[in-house]
């Protein structure tokens, strides 16, 4: 998921995908029913917790092995790339069906590697979370070493393609994996209990993103409706992690230099109305700027411009609203546009966006039916008659998890 993970619950009632995650089938848990691909959100009350101060208090980092050097994979596609459900979708071409899909049907964190070489993902098979890495080159899948597990957490592709990671989460403890596709091994480099204790409280570390400082990670509180909370920055090989904030969030998103963090702060009330305001936060000085001031919204989407001096984002003012305002502004708070999507997309629901350049906005909307359209925008003309379609495709049925752009060519 974006990519991008968010709360879950509130993005089923919104209809939304939240930033990578997916909607989630039942596993069998003694106790509990947790989703397969982690979620600080299901159908119950949250549960209190204790501010965070550091990560390292219940994080465990195994002996560090150095990563095998690859070299950088060159691009393989240059156009964007959308999963709808079990579909890859392409412009200019027909539904792909990814395989394995799945018993029952489903493809979970999907995400695609930086040079649109290949897409991770989790299935489930037999009862239990297979993760699989689909070459785009050869449309062959082949299944990574290390089972899922009872439940996966996002995945994050390394800069250049090499890397994977992502965190499992099993009955009794979660681990943080690297995944090296050369040498087609991964190992922990942090992973910590999933039991109550006195003294700890079950808080996967999962990743945000890779970016050049390292790997951004936020700490969940696993089978809850508790927001994210934290923000570090784990080292790939030693697995050592720098604290950088403390506090809850609901969405966060790195620029690409690394340099600072687009956050989603707020609350979301299970059967209360959500609250939602965006700031930034320098990953340097600790420093936080609010942009956009708090207001009863759910922001189910947020995108640095690849020149890092805008943001895109998308609001609704309610769970259930599938009235949606798309907004850019810049990352000093200035400059603030806004334009309702029911307007501009009459007869669609927005799904996600993305930045095709830094001038210009993709949007991906789509019907009940199952049709679905990529549109761009310029922003020198922010306005319901500039969209431009550059796809539109229709599906046998609606997908059960929300559409989401995964690849942009840059």
């Amino acid at each position: 998921m974006l990519n991008r993970f968010r709360p879950l619950g509130a993005a089923l009632a919104l209809g939304l995908t939240l930033s990578g995650c997916a909607p989630v089938a039942p596993v069998s848990d003694a106790g509990a029913n947790p989703p397969p691909e982690a979620s600080t959100a299901v159908a119950q009350q949250p549960t209190p917790t204790p501010a965070l101060a550091t990560f390292t208090a219940t994080v465990e980092v195994p002996t560090p092995t150095p990563m095998l050097a690859t070299p950088t994979p060159q691009p393989v596609t240059g156009e964007p790339l959308v999963i709808a459900g079990e579909y890859l979708l392409r412009p200019e071409a027909t539904p792909e069906a990814l395989a394995p899909v799945g018993d029952p049907p489903g493809l979970y964190g999907v995400v695609a590697a930086p040079d649109g070489s290949a897409l991770a993902y989790a299935a489930m098979q037999a009862g239990r979370l297979q993760l699989w890495l689909r070459d785009l080159r050869s449309g062959t899948a082949t299944p990574m070493p290390a089972d899922a597990g009872d439940a996966f957490a996002r995945a994050a592709f390394a800069p250049d393609g090499s890397a994977l990671a992502y965190t499992l989460i099993g009955q009794e403890r979660w681990q943080l994996l690297i995944y090296d596709r050369a040498g087609d091994a991964a190992r922990a480099v942090a992973e910590g209990p999933l039991q109550v204790s006195a003294e700890t409280l079950p808080m996967p570390l999962v990743p945000i993103a890779w970016t050049p400082r390292g790997l951004l990670v936020e700490q969940i509180l696993y089978a809850t409706d508790a927001l994210p909370r934290g923000l570090a920055l784990l080292d790939p090989t030693t697995g050592e992690v720098q604290t950088l904030r403390a506090g809850e969030h609901i969405q966060a998103v790195p620029s690409s230099d690394g340099a600072h963090a687009a956050l989603v702060v707020g609350q979301l009330p299970p059967g209360g109305q959500p609250v939602a305001a965006i700031a930034r936060y320098d990953l340097d000085n600790g420093t936080e700027r609010e942009l956009l001031p708090q207001q009863q919204a759910m922001i189910p989407a947020l995108a640095w411009s690849p020149d890092g001096a805008r943001l895109a984002y998308a609001a609704a003012p309610g769970y259930q609203s599938s009235e949606s305002v798309l907004g850019v502004l810049d990352t000093d708070g200035a400059n603030l546009r806004t334009l309702e999507l029911a307007r501009a997309a009459a007869g669609y629901r927005f799904l996600d966006l993305a930045w095709a350049d830094p001038a210009t906005l993709l949007v991906l909307v789509g019907d009940t039916t199952g049709q679905i359209e990529l549109r761009r925008l310029d922003l020198e003309r922010f306005e319901a008659g500039a969209f431009n379609s550059v796809a539109t495709w229709s599906l046998p049925a609606p997908p059960q998890q929300s559409p989401r752009i995964v690849y942009v060519p840059r």
